[in-house]
């Protein structure tokens, strides 16, 4: 029985997404949260206390209780070793687990892999605990999104990602762009495939959500967020210089955050448009089926990485619209699956809009070449027997040492 230590958000859709696309019966998985005050997840996995991780866990994904990430000996701990936290900005610092919490759960389940999954919270977080105590084990690393194309430009973690990515034996990246940050940051591993973040889909399944072609559906879908790297407000200035070909449209504003709330009222109220805004705790199960009922999904931002939301697109037919500050276009292509515009351009997105509107054979042409690149890209099943096998080799090249 191999054994697999899983350092990130509990509460994340792409983490429940890759283990769900790992799992098997030969491997016994344990979930330490980078977060400690997160409520209990809302995934099936087995929650259980740190105080019951052991050694001799069976098969399984068992999910260490948030709570059980930090003690009131953390803070103690934390001064002895003189380390300050480093993560986002909007993060509060004692909400994050502790190295202390996890090094105790190194030491009870003695993993044959830790794999940390996002870099600021859960990166960071290895790092310092293998500084207190130093173990065996091979290090994975995933990079989600922002992690080193927008922090690796913020002064106080520059020092933290050449620590992280100078340590590390194993780097899975979900864009090049990344693969290249992480080696200007000192990462020396061997050179691996792209891999999504979120692992991968049962493809029939999600594309058997899209029940009418692309060209026929009347609905667009614009992300809900603005905020340190989302900028949807700007999408939403775009539709309204677009609104002259959108008045047959359905607007709907996804996850959507106070702001973006209250402009999408004030838009439905001061145009013709028909917009409206979703909760922001809307299940994954709903989005999907939203998508594949919508002509395209827009989504704007400062800095982003390969984006979920933009794959779920593209297996169920919606026309992605995206800044080019992201890595989707490297899937989709620019012009053919989608369209890539300026975050700044109000004008430009808008364009890019009006075209999507107006042209029904660029949007059903897009829809069978972006399937075909999920079926090769984003397949569970061969994205989990490809993690699988990149887990094993580690550990063989690590026992060779």
């Amino acid at each position: 029985m191999k054994r697999l230590l899983i350092v990130g958000m509990t509460n994340s859709p792409h983490l429940h997404r890759w283990l769900r696309m790992i799992e098997s019966p030969d491997l016994s998985i344990v979930v330490f949260p980078s977060i400690a005050d997160l409520a209990v997840s809302s995934s099936d996995f087995q929650k259980i206390g740190l105080d019951r991780v052991r050694k001799t866990l069976p098969a399984g994904i068992f999910e260490v209780r948030g709570r059980d990430g930090r003690d009131e000996n953390s803070v103690d701990e934390d001064t002895k070793w003189r380390y300050v936290p480093v993560s986002h900005h909007f993060m509060a610092l004692d909400s994050l687990s502790s190295p202390h919490r996890l090094m105790q759960c190194i030491e009870q389940f003695q993993p044959d892999i830790i794999h940390s999954m996002e870099t600021q919270m859960a990166g960071y977080l290895v790092l310092e605990a293998l500084r207190r105590k130093p173990y065996k084990a091979p290090w994975v690393h995933s990079t989600w999104g922002s992690d080193i194309f927008l922090y690796g430009r913020i002064r106080e973690h520059k020092r933290r990602l050449r620590e992280t990515f100078s340590q590390i034996d194993i780097h899975l990246a979900d864009c090049a762009r990344d693969k290249e940050l992480a080696a200007a940051y000192g990462y020396t591993g061997p050179e691996m495939p792209i891999i999504p973040s979120s692992g991968g889909i049962d493809v029939d399944k999600v594309a058997a959500l899209a029940t009418v072609r692309p060209s026929q559906r009347r609905r667009i879908l614009i992300k809900g967020y603005h905020n340190w790297a989302g900028r949807n407000l700007l999408a939403l200035s775009a539709v309204v210089l677009a609104q002259a070909e959108l008045r047959d449209y359905e607007i709907l504003v996804l996850a959507a955050e106070p702001d973006m709330q209250e402009w999408a009222g004030i838009m439905a109220n001061r145009t013709n448009l028909n917009i409206r805004a979703l909760d922001r705790h809307i299940h994954q199960e709903t989005v999907l089926h939203d998508l594949a009922s919508s002509r395209a999904v827009i989504s704007l931002g400062i800095s982003d990485g390969l984006a979920t939301t933009v794959l779920e697109a593209m297996a169920v037919g919606a026309f992605p619209i995206q800044s080019r500050a992201g890595c989707a276009a490297d899937w989709f292509g620019d012009g053919e699956g989608g369209l890539t515009v300026d975050v700044n351009n109000t004008r430009n997105v808008a364009d890019a809009i009006i075209k999507m509107a107006k042209d029904d054979a660029l949007v059903d042409r897009a829809a069978e070449r972006n399937l075909k690149i999920i079926r090769e890209g984003w397949n569970r099943i061969h994205n989990g027997d490809l993690v699988r096998q990149i887990y094993e080799k580690t550990m063989e090249t690590a026992a060779a040492k």
